[in-house]
């Protein structure tokens, strides 16, 4: 998932401490670990017993790291997110304790994949990527955004063994393509049209280097229905989206992604991303070549894509 303008709880320091991996030819990550930053909070609000309020308050204030959008209705899903975790944490807490070293595989090696895919010239323009450790609201949302000016990625530590490399292949995905396309449109998509581009490009490169698993895992089916019931309003949702490809990200987040769309169902960039990407490969373009297209490139290749597939 992108999250353009930031975590919405302040962007991370740049001067927090983490820890760097660099391999021969311009790739590194830093990890930051901000799982002891939770576990101050977590383990002082439960000696405390607190009340759900002033948990929350103590939460903005010794941890306030959530994968939401910026704003007050992202602090409105963060406090729900909260209040709805909070008695499963204890579940959970000998995982969140081993903090980032439940990394597997390492993360400097899914990074070296992706950008081998993506034939990026790291001897040209290195490629560097911050990974933040964080603990979510159980809810296995992971997440990129740019942090000041260096592409960035959140993985929660709840996350189950098993999601840990097609998370980090698909976030990671997102970092390498912003670096790849710095040029052309900067740090983060601004449209929808570069909004699905991105997560369909995020998807299929973690099917193509993750091989062996189903349509509903590679685009992180919320429900056994939801990649089902898409299918059943193709036509819909791919109108929906090609009469919004010009809306702003933002816009396109609050209606596609976390809003109902155009037939009522969450996260229908994701599904048309999907398949336009899809639909492309199948007519010969490569990840790589999708990876390296302008804005306006992207735009105009959606709307022909979606009409060409809506005469299907």
């Amino acid at each position: 998932m992108l999250l353009v303008a930031g975590t919405g709880f302040g962007q991370p320091a740049t001067s927090r401490l983490g820890i760097s991996f660099a391999a021969p030819g311009g790739l590194s990550v830093e990890i930051i670990d901000l799982t002891p930053k939770f576990l101050k909070f977590y383990d002082s609000a439960a000696v405390k017993n607190l009340d759900a309020e002033s948990r929350w308050l103590l939460w903005k204030k010794l941890y306030g790291f959530a994968a939401v959008p910026p704003g007050p209705a992202g602090e409105k899903m963060a406090h729900t997110l909260l209040d709805n975790a909070w008695p499963k944490y204890p579940g959970v807490m000998n995982r969140i304790r081993l903090g980032a070293s439940i990394l597997n595989p390492a993360p400097l090696t899914i990074l070296g994949r992706v950008a081998g895919l993506l034939n990026a010239d790291t001897t040209q323009d290195s490629i560097r990527v911050k990974l933040y450790v964080f603990v979510g609201g159980l809810e296995n949302n992971a997440f990129a955004f740019p942090d000041h000016g260096v592409p960035a990625v959140a993985i929660p530590v709840e996350i189950d063994n098993k999601e840990l490399e097609l998370t980090m292949t698909h976030e990671f995905t997102h970092a390498v393509h912003t670096r790849i396309a710095d040029h052309i449109w900067g740090s983060y998509p601004t449209t929808l049209a570069t909004l699905v581009l991105m997560e369909g490009l995020a998807m299929r490169v973690t099917e193509q280097l993750v091989p062996g698993h189903t349509a509903e895992t590679y685009t992180n089916a919320h429900s056994n229905t939801w990649l089902k019931e898409c299918e059943q309003n193709r036509a819909t949702i791919l109108k929906g989206i090609r009469q919004h490809l010009d809306d702003s990200a933002s816009q396109a987040r609050s209606r596609f992604i976390y809003g109902e769309g155009s037939t009522g169902h969450q996260r229908e960039a994701y599904y048309a991303g999907w398949v336009v990407v899809g639909q492309l490969q199948k007519q010969g373009m490569t990840l790589s070549n999708l990876a390296r297209l302008s804005p306006a490139s992207v735009r105009d290749l959606l709307n022909s894509t979606i009409t060409t597939m809506l005469k299907e």
